[in-house]
């Protein structure tokens, strides 16, 4: 069975927690909590978890956080695809992601750190176009995705203010994704990837194998970021098969392991 968050504040079209580790897990783990209360539904003992992009910074922070807020959830590996591990970082590799994701990083960290105010977080360059691109969808329905896309063509550059906002610049360190994790990791991504770059989680991976995360990682000639979850991509039936692992109990192989297809 698959148990899905919608974040906290989505059902009232409000910011949920965007690239906020703590606020994404805990949400995870209680969509979990709260399936189990389900007497229609039962479900195993173990929790594999997965995410891509935002839902694989989700995903690791979920394995970050999980013994502590919800140590009854046996999370028995985390899979973490094409994942927004480090934010910072990927957004300094990437300034065209800064422009597109930033409106929607300043709202939801202005909301939920007082000390990150939209204002600030945003260029003045970008201010007017960013909180109207915040209230927006950048991919559905059609008219938000149209609307999102003039709005950014009104300005140049970046949406925010990284070198001038030391909170927001703060608040993003502290939500890269560096916390050890006890179960299972793999980490896979696609080398055509535009979003996050492949480089961005090279440098993830290499940090955390050298803090001793034992880890698996799978990186994909070819795929981009959308490609490497479509059906039938290289990745699905290895990654059915990992998950299946998992639940099985099987070990994972020790240390940090790479592998290319």
């Amino acid at each position: 069975m698959i148990v899905g968050t919608d974040y906290p504040f989505a059902e009232a079209n409000g910011p949920h927690p965007y690239l906020i580790g703590e606020g994404e897990a805990r949400a995870g783990l209680d969509s979990i909590r709260a399936a189990r209360m389900m007497a229609e539904v039962t479900l195993g003992p173990r929790t594999v978890v997965w995410g891509h992009s935002q839902g694989g910074h989700a995903a690791l922070w979920t394995g970050i956080v999980g013994p502590r807020y919800a140590p009854e959830v046996e999370i028995a590996g985390v899979a973490a695809i094409a994942p927004a591990a480090d934010p910072a970082d990927i957004l300094r590799r990437n300034p065209p992601a800064d422009k597109m994701l930033g409106p929607y990083l300043a709202a939801a960290y202005s909301r939920f750190y007082p000390d990150v105010v939209f204002e600030q977080a945003v260029r003045p360059e970008a201010l007017a176009a960013a909180s109207a691109m915040a209230r927006l969808c950048g991919l559905v329905p059609p008219e938000d995705a149209h609307r999102f896309a003039d709005l950014a063509q009104t300005f140049e550059g970046t949406t925010l203010a990284l070198g001038t906002d030391p909170a927001l610049a703060a608040r993003l360190a502290e939500n890269a994704a560096a916390g050890p994790i006890a179960a299972p990791v793999l980490v896979a991504q696609g080398l055509a990837d535009v979003v996050v770059p492949a480089a961005a989680t090279d440098a993830f991976v290499d940090a955390r194998c050298a803090a001793g995360q034992r880890l698996e990682y799978w990186t994909f000639a070819g795929l981009d970021h959308a490609g490497i979850v479509s059906p039938g991509s290289a990745l699905d039936a290895r990654l059915a098969s990992w998950t299946a692992a998992r639940f099985a109990g099987e070990p994972q192989p020790a240390g940090c392991v790479h592998e290319a297809f």
